[in-house]
C-alpha cells in the first residue's frame, strides 16, 4: 500500500528544490536588478520635475541641462551669500542668482526643498551603484553578449524576455524588435496601413543608434544576428565574443561610409487621358 504521506513530503521535497534552483538563477537576478533600476529612474524623473518647479519659484533663471548640477546648486546655493557657491558652472550661476526676480523664501520653506534634492541626490547615487553592479554581473554571466552591447542593454534584453533560456531560443527578427512591443502592435491593428517596427531596445545600442537612419535597420539586422548566436554561446558557457565583434564593427564601419543620397524631386505631371494626352482643365 503506498504511504500518502510520504508520497507527499518526496514530492514538496522535489518541489522546494526546483523553487530553490529557479530562485538561485543569476539571470532572474539581473532582471530584477534591471527592473529596480528602471523604476528608480521613473522616480528620479518625477522627483526632479517637482524639484524644478518648485525651486523655479525661488530661482526661475536656473535652467541646467545636467540635472545632477541643478541638484548640487539647490543644496548649496546661498542665496545670501552669493559669491560662496563653488560648484559646477559657479560662475555662470553667480551672475543669474544676483539678477533673480525669484521669490524669497524663508529658511524653513527652502529646507523642505532640499530634502527633496538630497533624496533626489540619493537616488541618483543608488542608480549608479546599480548601473556599476548590472555592468560587473552581465560581464561574468553573458560575456559575449556584453561584449556587443553592453551590460544595460544585455539586462533589458533579459527583463523583456523573461530568462536567458528564452533568449537563446528566440530567433534574430525577433530580438530585433523586442522592446517595441507597442509599435508591432499597432502595426498588426492596423492591417498593414502602419509600418512595422524596424529595431526595438537594439536601437540603443551604439552600434545602431550612431548612424543615420536611412542605415540604422540594416545595422539592426546584422547585430541581432550576432546577439542571438551570443546568447546561444552564453548558455553554452562558449566564448566567441571577438569573432562577432569583428564582423559586427567591420558591418559598422561599411555603413558608416555609406553616402546619404539626395533623392531627386520627379516633375508633377498632369492627368492623362486613354490615349496619353493631358486633359483639359475646366474653367
Amino acid at each position: 500500500m503506498v504511504n500518502r504521506k510520504a508520497l507527499r513530503e518526496k514530492f514538496l521535497k522535489i518541489a522546494k528544490e526546483k523553487t530553490r534552483e529557479h530562485l538561485m538563477r543569476d539571470d532572474l537576478y539581473i532582471i530584477q536588478l534591471e527592473r529596480a533600476l528602471e523604476e528608480l529612474t521613473t522616480i528620479a524623473n518625477n522627483m526632479y520635475e517637482r524639484l524644478e518647479e518648485w525651486y523655479g519659484i525661488h530661482f526661475p533663471e536656473l535652467k541646467l541641462k545636467d540635472r545632477k548640477e541643478y541638484v548640487d546648486v539647490v543644496l548649496n546655493l546661498d542665496m545670501n551669500n552669493i559669491d560662496s557657491y563653488s560648484g559646477p558652472r559657479a560662475e555662470r550661476v553667480k551672475e543669474l542668482a544676483k539678477k533673480t526676480r525669484g521669490a524669497k523664501l524663508d529658511k524653513e520653506s527652502l529646507d523642505k526643498i532640499k530634502k527633496l534634492a538630497t533624496m533626489l541626490s540619493n537616488t541618483y547615487e543608488l542608480m549608479e551603484e546599480y548601473e556599476e553592479h548590472i555592468e560587473k554581473v552581465v560581464s561574468k554571466l553573458m560575456p559575449n553578449s556584453y561584449e556587443l552591447v553592453g551590460g544595460k542593454l544585455v539586462a533589458m534584453f533579459l527583463s523583456h524576455a523573461g530568462s536567458l533560456e528564452k533568449l537563446a531560443e528566440m530567433p534574430a527578427s525577433t530580438i530585433q524588435v523586442l522592446g517595441a512591443e507597442k509599435a508591432l502592435f499597432k502595426h498588426l491593428r492596423s492591417k498593414g496601413k502602419i509600418s512595422p517596427p524596424k529595431h526595438g531596445i537594439i536601437l540603443l545600442s551604439n552600434y545602431v543608434g550612431s548612424l543615420p537612419k536611412r542605415v540604422r535597420g540594416r545595422m539592426a539586422r546584422t547585430l541581432a544576428g550576432k546577439l542571438a548566436l551570443a546568447f546561444k554561446a552564453d548558455i553554452a558557457k562558449d566564448y566567441i565574443a571577438d569573432k562577432l565583434k569583428n564582423i559586427v564593427e567591420k558591418r559598422y564601419e561599411e555603413l558608416k561610409k555609406v553616402k546619404l543620397e539626395k533623392r531627386e524631386k520627379k516633375p508633377k505631371q498632369g492627368r492623362q487621358g486613354k490615349k496619353g494626352r493631358f486633359k483639359k482643365r475646366r474653367k
